[in-house]
């Protein structure tokens, strides 16, 4: 495996950043099976575009956009092992894009919050027509939202906290489930909330 990168943030203006790059990786798995001594190798060359955007409209307040691609190659479990089947399997592929906003309700407390869209293609499905084969024609997509909370509102008190909202479903079938379907271990509702409180300079207490 080999990997370069490419990325530049250029500030257009006192209230415009751009920020734009792309990531080259290179997969080459070769994979030899004692037992019956079969060669079996992959090799995948995958591009990864980012771009963004960051609008200052007053000094406290951010605002940005972002896309971004990534791949999870789907040849080998974590690259441990190769078969007939994974050899031949496309890379999965993720799309995502964000909105979000920062808000410094002063200078040591910020209030973030953002909305996002990921779509996940190429996930494996049985062939409708043989289904001792598999065929790459699922995809997910999640939709969510975040907003959090860091800093300290006083100079004794830091606290760090957020909700996320997340709707991930099946939007073609897979292995796993049918079109529809919401797609499991991914929580709908998440919530953290932790604190700090300094009684003294070498006296504190959390609770989170």
């Amino acid at each position: 495996m080999a990997a370069t990168y490419a990325q530049d943030q250029i500030e257009l203006s006192s209230k415009v950043q751009v920020l734009a790059g792309v990531r080259f990786d290179h997969f080459n798995l070769k994979f030899h099976n004692n037992r019956n001594g079969e060669d079996l190798s992959r090799v995948d060359n995958l591009w990864s575009p980012r771009a963004g955007i960051v609008f200052k409209p007053v000094v406290p307040l951010s605002l940005y956009a972002s896309y971004s691609v990534s791949y999870l190659p789907s040849s080998g479990d974590q690259f441990s092992s190769l078969t007939t089947v994974t050899q031949s399997l496309k890379p999965e592929k993720f799309t995502n894009y964000e909105f979000g906003a920062k808000w410094d309700l002063r200078q040591s407390l910020s209030l973030t919050t953002a909305v996002y869209s990921l779509a996940r293609t190429n996930t494996r499905a049985t062939d409708p027509n043989d289904p001792t084969k598999i065929v790459q024609t699922g995809s997910q997509r999640t939709d969510g939202l975040e907003v959090g909370l860091n800093g300290r509102p006083t100079r004794d008190w830091q606290i760090t906290g957020g909700y996320a909202y997340q709707d991930a479903r099946v939007t073609s079938a897979t292995t796993a489930a049918i079109k529809g379907a919401r797609v499991g271990q991914v929580p709908r509702h998440t919530f953290s909330l932790w604190n700090n409180y300094h009684f003294a300079r070498k006296l504190g207490a959390g609770l989170g």
